[in-house]
């Protein structure tokens, strides 16, 4: 029996152009993932500073009288299947002679819990219609708190801004490996990957029938 390779087995139009194409699809999958984590990881970020900023700054906050206009507990559940429950409070205040809504209750965001009895107790003391003290950035009304508690808030802005260089550290790592690794500019792609011994001896790369180990 000879150990010279068959005929060349036909490719699909798909099979064959990923073989030209394969590379711009996978880089352009990670550059879109890649680009999207780091625009999280910005936000979170951001997040974490005003959350500080705002903490820091909001015993200088005039105030304004405000309304509730939606109050109840809602949840979100981690892949595990566990459930973490918040209280979404929303209402509405007048500053600066415009009309604003917000569920900013403390500075940053609100914080969650297992214990759904603690977020309900949070929505029962601000039922729909009370009536709450709103203190407001004056150079930007739309940030806002009505309780000024601040205990939570270093923690939480903290891990947020952790969160956010970590999501950036990945995204940039897979912008970095994408530009440098996969890209055919890189030099990575398709040269490095071994030829079936087919195409090998079509292109004479393939060892001659002498040459074969035995």
């Amino acid at each position: 029996m000879s150990d010279l390779p068959g005929p060349l087995e036909p490719r699909g139009a798909f099979d064959n152009w990923m073989m030209v194409n394969g590379p711009y699809v996978y880089s352009g999958c990670l550059l879109f993932f890649g680009g999207g984590f780091l625009i999280m990881a910005i936000m979170a970020i951001q997040d974490g500073l005003r959350a500080k900023r705002v903490a820091k700054t909001m015993h200088t906050f005039p105030s304004v009288p405000g309304e509730v206009i939606e109050s109840k507990v809602n949840f979100s559940v981690s892949k595990y299947g566990v459930k973490r429950y918040f209280p979404l409070i929303e209402y509405r205040y007048e500053a600066n002679g415009k009309s604003y809504k917000s569920i900013n209750i403390l500075p940053g965001q609100f914080p969650e819990s297992y214990d759904e009895q603690w977020a309900k107790n949070w929505a029962d003391a601000y039922p729909v219609g009370r009536s709450v003290e709103v203190f407001y950035d004056p150079k930007n009304p739309k940030i806002c708190v009505v309780e000024r508690q601040t205990a939570h808030v270093p923690k939480e802005s903290n891990g947020m801004i952790w969160m956010g260089i970590f999501m950036g550290a990945i995204a940039l790592w897979a912008i970095w490996f994408t530009l440098t690794k996969i890209l055919p500019e890189g030099g990575k792609w398709p040269d490095e990957i071994p030829k079936p011994p087919a195409e090998a001896a079509l292109d004479g790369s393939y060892p001659e029938p002498g040459e074969l180990t035995p």
